[in-house]
């Protein structure tokens, strides 16, 4: 009657056991999952900000220039290559880009800005586009939010 007993409960822990481990499991991948989408879901927009710094750093003002969406051989209508020096060349107040305190950033619907500041009373708002990753400044400023346009009835 000791043999029949001697294995009771056992299927039923074992069970338990596996039940719990999968639990723990699943659990685990939502946690790593929800800080891995966290960590990475930025990444081509943050890429494309290292590429402009990287051009404007390397006096490479052609190069930034395309990735505004614009070619020194076709520029854009309403940001032209003069301008785009203007705001970025040597005669600048932004050409030491290593000044810029790390660059704080918020995420949007469709994009990332990034907030560039160079001093306290001078910052730069910056957008990437998620979609096409063009880069322009944001047109917002340095929040995401839209304003309300309101049409009169």
């Amino acid at each position: 009657m000791a043999e029949f007993l001697e294995g009771y409960g056992e299927k039923d822990a074992r069970r338990e056991r596996r039940t719990r481990n999968i639990i723990i499991g699943v659990v685990a991948l939502l946690i790593a999952g929800t800080a891995l989408y966290f960590m990475f879901r930025n990444w081509r927009e943050e890429r494309q900000y290292k590429a402009f710094i990287e051009f404007l750093e390397k006096k490479d003002y052609n190069g930034a220039y395309r990735l505004w969406g614009c070619d020194p051989a076709n520029p854009c209508r309403d940001y032209s290559m003069p301008k785009f020096l203007e705001d970025w060349g040597p005669a600048s107040g932004h050409t030491d880009i290593q000044k810029v305190a790390k660059a704080k950033t918020l995420t949007c619907g469709s994009g990332i800005i990034k907030v560039m500041e160079f001093n306290p009373a001078d910052q730069m708002t910056i957008w990437i586009d998620k979609k096409d990753q063009i880069v322009s400044f944001s047109p917002w400023g340095p929040s995401c939010r839209q304003p309300i346009v309101t049409t009169p009835r």
